[in-house]
């Protein structure tokens, strides 16, 4: 058996036409939809539910996962009457343990605290099964990054006690059907660690016959740093660091210049070439920290936030001066060596980590028994889909090419894998880690 492919939606919110991607997903018949918050805050968006109301051609969706918040329950009749979708609605209660920092941080002892999670438990599940009484929902469980983690850790979750909890509070755990938790090669304490008498929570769930929703599949966070497992493509020309630190020295000098000239077409006030210098900083900024980042996924943070916007401010004064009829040849030809420069950076830094990656890549691979020109993406998903006892894996695809890419994990061919081979892979980061 093989784990269904689900939608996440939490990137979709920072791109800039996440509907179409929710409808490519549903054309490509991708039926499980994660959505990270209430429905009164999709409500207010309106971004997912316009999206589900659209397309009448594209197949609904067979489940939408939504989010408990007690300051604001979901609400899902809203859903229902404004798409017309009928399906089923799954609603979790949101990583409790981030309930149990808050109450330390509040200055609650630990077992103050613990008893405050407990209260915050009972309150959402019984909330939740009052929906599905309703018929609102049609189900609830739980997300959790702590489920498989040992139970003396402060703020971990237990699911022996969650199921507990809501046998105790409702009576049965007949509606507590989903349990999602995050699960990748590097993170695979799912299936390998023994945290309830000597099973998985993997175990456990199938003992409760419940359903496993893995998130984070190619999102691993190790010591605190993200690690994307991702065979980053690369383009056939050669990017040397030494060729794109001395462009940066020499673009600075340029933006300078350009910048001048900017204000002068202007005639700007003082504080209007405060600002104009101010944009025109991005050689300035790289100059000296263009190789200092933490890897490709803080790089490309950095550039999302700070240097596209610049770049993208710079295009639009371009603009203008070409429609005043100012000569802006130099002006174009610097925007084009900015953005030639920014993209080698991305090319230096995806190098990088597919380098470091590689190893790890090769064995798995090997280990799994997939070519040996598998991307790592393909792989880690592949490894999570055939795990035993996971049924639905969320992937969280920012356009119609990564979904694509996703889906063609499903024409690698099926392999069962059980904890024995989950050991295995250990022993390989293990080998990794030490050589």
């Amino acid at each position: 058996m093989r784990a269904q492919i689900g939608l996440g939606t939490l990137r979709l919110l920072s791109t800039t036409s996440p509907g179409d991607i929710v409808n490519e997903a549903r054309r490509l018949g991708i039926g499980c939809i994660d959505i990270p918050a209430s429905v009164d805050d999709i409500d207010r968006d309106g971004t997912i539910l316009t999206a589900l109301a659209t397309e009448p051609d594209a197949p609904l969706p067979s489940w939408l996962i939504l989010r408990y918040d007690p300051r604001n329950p979901a609400r899902p009749s809203l859903l229902r009457s404004a798409t017309g979708v009928s399906c089923r609605i799954t609603a979790l209660v949101d990583r409790p343990e981030r309930r149990y920092v808050q109450y330390r941080t509040e200055g609650l002892d630990h077992t103050a605290a613990m008893i405050a999670l407990r209260e915050y438990l009972i309150e959402a599940f019984s909330a939740l099964h009052h929906d599905v009484a309703d018929g609102h929902l049609t189900d609830y469980g739980i997300l959790s990054e702590t489920l498989s983690m040992p139970h003396d850790m402060e703020g971990a979750i237990s699911l022996v006690d969650v199921l507990d909890i809501v046998r105790t509070t409702v009576g049965t755990t007949e509606s507590f059907t989903t349990v999602q938790m995050p699960m990748n090669v590097l993170e695979h304490g799912a299936v390998t660690s023994h945290v309830y008498d000597g099973r998985s929570v993997l175990q456990l769930c199938e003992e409760h016959g419940i359903h496993v929703v893995v998130h984070r599949a190619l999102d691993a966070i190790v010591d605190q740093s993200l690690i994307r497992l991702v065979s980053w493509p690369i383009p056939d020309h050669l990017v040397h660091a030494d060729d794109v630190a001395a462009r940066i020295h020499a673009l600075e000098i340029t933006e300078h210049d350009v910048a001048n000239m900017v204000i002068a077409s202007l005639s700007a006030e003082a504080s209007v070439r405060e600002a104009i210098l101010e944009t025109f900083r991005i050689a300035g900024s790289l100059c000296t920290a263009w190789n200092g980042f933490d890897g490709l996924p803080h790089w490309r943070d950095v550039r999302k936030q700070h240097l596209d916007p610049r770049f993208e401010a710079m295009t639009r004064v371009a603009v203008r001066m070409r429609e005043d009829g100012a000569d802006t040849t130099l002006f174009a030809k610097f925007l084009d060596d900015i953005e030639d420069v920014l993209d080698d950076i991305d090319v230096l830094y995806a190098l990088d980590e597919n380098a470091s990656l590689e190893e790890l890549r090769i064995s798995i691979a090997d280990e799994l028994g997939l070519p040996m020109d598998t991307p790592l993406q393909h792989i880690a998903l592949h490894a999570v889909r055939c795990t035993h006892g996971v049924h639905t894996v969320l992937v969280g695809a920012r356009s119609s090419e990564q979904l694509h890419d996703v889906l063609t994990t499903s024409d690698l061919p099926i392999t069962p894998i059980h904890e024995s081979t989950w050991h295995r892979i250990h022993a390989h980061l293990a080998r990794l880690s030490t050589e």
